[in-house]
């Protein structure tokens, strides 16, 4: 059971720092911009969809994104394509909280596994 419980602590600290690197080499690809909505429609399953005015490097561009508790006027952050900045994105910040969760499982785990036991 020891050996076991060996490998998973293994197991999920490797795939926390796995994730952790996606998550992080993945949003290196994104630039940032402070954006102001200059419009907002209702999709056909009830999303706002939201026009964003947004300036990268001089140039004034609208993208669109959505979200909701947002109103025309509001300024926010809007994230892009470094490579193409006329596409907004949303940052892959999902997998965070999950690697997280492995790397804090990994360590209860190998803390469990790895202890000697009191003779």
């Amino acid at each position: 059971m020891r050996k076991f419980g060996k490998i998973l602590a293994v197991c999920l600290l490797l795939a926390g720092i796995a994730l952790s690197a996606v998550s992080v080499i993945s949003n290196l690809s994104y630039g940032s911009a402070t954006g102001e909505i200059v419009s907002t429609a209702t999709s056909e399953v009830g999303f706002d969809v939201h026009t964003v005015k947004y300036t990268v490097d001089g140039v004034e561009l609208l993208g669109s994104r959505m979200s909701s508790g947002e109103s025309i006027g509001d300024t926010i952050t809007v994230y892009y394509e470094k490579s193409n900045p006329s596409t907004l994105v949303t940052p892959s910040t999902q997998l965070m909280p999950i690697a997280g969760a492995f790397l804090v499982l990994g360590v209860l785990f190998s803390i469990l596994a790895f202890r000697k036991k009191k003779q």
